[in-house]
């Protein structure tokens, strides 16, 4: 007897044109991936300008300024501040931004003053 590969093995490999068509489609989902996202962008940028009477100012500034606060008092202390008040008569602060929102608030404020450092 010899010592040869079995059929069925040879067969269960696919075949360069199946190989190559797997790739071409890769390719081509991640060309279009990476198209999407400068035109994403352009379409948020649209969209921000087109509604900009729709924009509820208060919002966006409250935002800021309690990223702001949050950014001079450090984020863990500025919750634990909040807590604090709260147990003990203190003024009390409404919050009502979770971590990740005040982090992104934070975020923002801290670049606002990095880039435009007159703003407040």
């Amino acid at each position: 007897m010899t010592d040869a590969t079995p059929v069925a093995e040879m067969n269960d490999r696919p075949s360069l044109a199946s190989r190559l068509l797997h790739g071409l489609a890769w390719l081509l989902l991640l060309t279009i991936a990476a198209a999407a996202i400068p035109y994403g962008l352009q379409l948020r940028h649209y969209a921000w300008t087109a509604t900009q009477g729709g924009h509820f100012r208060g919002d966006i500034s409250a935002g800021w300024s309690w990223g702001a606060r949050a950014l001079d008092q450090g984020l863990f202390t500025f919750y634990d501040d909040l807590e604090y008040d709260v147990q003990h008569g203190g003024a009390a602060r409404r919050n009502d931004y979770p971590p990740l929102r005040l982090s992104i608030m934070t975020a923002w404020a801290r670049w606002t003053r990095a880039h435009f450092p007159e703003a407040r």
